[in-house]
């Protein structure tokens, strides 16, 4: 339903965003052993507009909580995918917003100072 860019790695990935216009982000907790945590710092600070949808096993619950709360995750989806619909959906809803926010850019709501402190605690 989407045009799709990939990245391998976190410099391309702000390469394609730099370049093109990302409504929504996918990227798992991890890529090897390192968590996307300062990735998505990156992200919320600097492309509000940009929603993520984050793959996750059920090990990694504790990382993604703090994600949702302190890097403003907008969907996580369970892997592996058994339903592609949920993640179609997951995929959609977060466009949705995206355009909701790029039509009335004054709905973005700032990063608290506590939640910005609170992005140090991520790991990564």
């Amino acid at each position: 339903d989407y045009r799709v860019h990939g990245a391998a790695d976190v410099a391309e990935a702000l390469n394609v965003i730099e370049q093109h216009d990302v409504g929504v982000i996918v990227c798992e907790v991890h890529v090897g052993s390192k968590s996307n945590g300062p990735f998505l710092r990156i992200l919320t600070l600097n492309y509000p507009m940009i929603k993520t949808v984050m793959l996750t096993s059920a090990s990694d619950n504790d990382l993604v909580i703090k994600m949702i709360e302190q890097v403003q995750i907008f969907r996580f989806v369970m892997k592996p995918i058994i339903r592609p619909r949920l993640f179609q959906f997951a995929v959609s809803a977060a466009m949705k917003e995206h355009h909701c926010l790029r039509r009335n850019p004054c709905k973005i709501s700032p990063i608290s100072a506590a939640r910005s402190t609170g992005l140090e605690t991520l790991p990564g």
